[in-house]
């Protein structure tokens, strides 16, 4: 719940990303320059002729650990930057909100400390409709940046123990070694003291924990579930195999956040989910429908293949197919933007903006309660809704089937 105003102007959630981002890059770097360390220094003692099986099977070890070390420091960038671009996109929205509050006291209204609006003029209950939405999307956002940094901490845990290496037998050289070689080297994540950035916003072993939210809230966080681990690179690339890896991994976080903030949590949703984009955005490839305004023009109002909401001559163009599910229509993009707290129908290209596209993705998702289609295993009518008919179906049913089989 959005706070009081003299409370609200006193929030930090900039500083808290700017900070998140800044401990965990160091962090990620101490790890790295550990694990590196320890790499070069056993393939010195390679050279400098330490042999035998138990040396091998150490070497093995410290390759595998290496390699997990670097699993788990480049997903973490992407778990922060997914973080910490939820509290950015909170800091925005509270300032968006201050701002038609200088403009509401500009045009005479005095706004109390619980945002009520009050003038002598009409002007009172324009400027209250206006408020009172905008306070709607500050705690829209706060709610978000609260899962996110939440499910920051959550996967952060997670990938710690999934990706640790398993503990090495301790084992002796044969005789023939040239010295004794007792276990393997420990790997592990730096342990630094806590770091409060101001508010509540805390990282400790390279995880973000939330421990009141005060930078962004005054109530005590709710107890929330533990949300599921989120799908690998290479599971999205098993899906979508002409997806190249580097773009996979840049649009990855984004894309779980969305399907966590859309509850599209399950393999036989998430299989469905994924289907459906594959093929409207092919692959991850468009994140705009293809065309010109002539083209775009058949979506104008009056015409055959009019868009939901369009109802002014040149709403084809301007409100054509964005995003991975392609977004179409003025009604869809004003619905979309009050859900997310977002104005795209002012600013219809941001739908096309991949971080914002998958939010929407997930929004037309759960709008339509298309999770309870997945969950009962109808993909044709998880298409229907989709796209509105079946076109493409076949297609779609390919990335289905392949997604489940990947997803398990």
């Amino acid at each position: 719940m959005t706070p009081p105003r003299s409370v609200l102007v006193t929030w930090r959630a900039l500083e808290a990303a700017d900070r998140m981002r800044a401990e965990f890059g160091r962090h990620i770097a101490d790890l790295e320059t550990l694990s590196a360390a320890v790499r070069r220094e056993c393939h010195r003692l390679d050279g400098d002729g330490w042999q035998g099986v138990a040396f091998e099977a150490v070497l093995a070890s410290v390759e595998a650990a290496h390699r997990h070390d670097r699993m788990l420091c480049d997903h973490a960038e992407g778990l922060c930057a997914a973080g910490a671009q939820a509290l950015s996109d909170l800091h925005y929205t509270a300032m968006a909100l201050l701002d038609y509050v200088a403009d509401a006291e500009a045009a005479g209204c005095t706004v109390a400390d619980d945002w009520t609006v009050t003038s002598g003029s009409a002007a009172a209950a324009e400027w209250s409709e206006v408020i009172a939405e905008a306070v709607a999307a500050v705690d829209r956002a706060e709610e978000r940046g609260r899962q996110a940094i939440l499910a920051v901490a959550h996967e952060m845990r997670h990938l710690a123990a999934a990706t640790a290496p398993a503990a090495a037998t301790q084992t002796r050289p044969a005789a023939n070694s040239a010295a004794a070689v007792d276990s393997t080297p420990a790997q592990s994540v730096p342990s630094p003291e806590a770091d409060d950035f101001g508010g509540g916003f805390r990282v400790a072993n390279i995880a973000v924990e939330n421990t009141a939210l005060a930078a962004v809230s005054t109530q005590p966080p709710a107890q929330q579930p533990a949300p599921p681990p989120g799908i690998t690179a290479e599971q999205l690339t098993a899906i979508m195999p002409n997806l190249p890896m580097d773009r996979a991994q840049q649009y990855l976080p984004a894309l779980d956040a969305a399907m966590r903030e859309g509850d599209i949590s399950t393999p036989a949703r998430r299989a469905a989910f994924l289907a459906q984009l594959a093929h409207e955005s092919c692959e991850f490839r468009y994140f705009e429908e293809l065309g010109d305004d002539a083209y775009f023009h058949q979506y104008d109002p009056g015409q055959p293949n009019t868009a939901a909401g369009n109802t002014q001559p040149g709403d084809g163009p301007r409100y054509h197919g964005r995003g991975p599910i392609q977004l179409t229509g003025r009604a869809n993009y004003r619905a979309a933007g009050q859900a997310l707290g977002l104005d795209l129908e002012d600013n219809p290209e941001q739908a096309a903006v991949p971080d914002i596209g998958f939010r929407i993705a997930q929004w037309y998702w759960t709008s339509r309660n298309i999770n309870a289609l997945a969950d009962a295993g109808d993909f044709a009518a998880v298409t229907r809704a989709v796209n509105g008919g079946y076109n493409g179906l076949q297609a779609r049913e390919t990335y289905y089937r392949r997604a489940l089989e990947v997803l398990g």
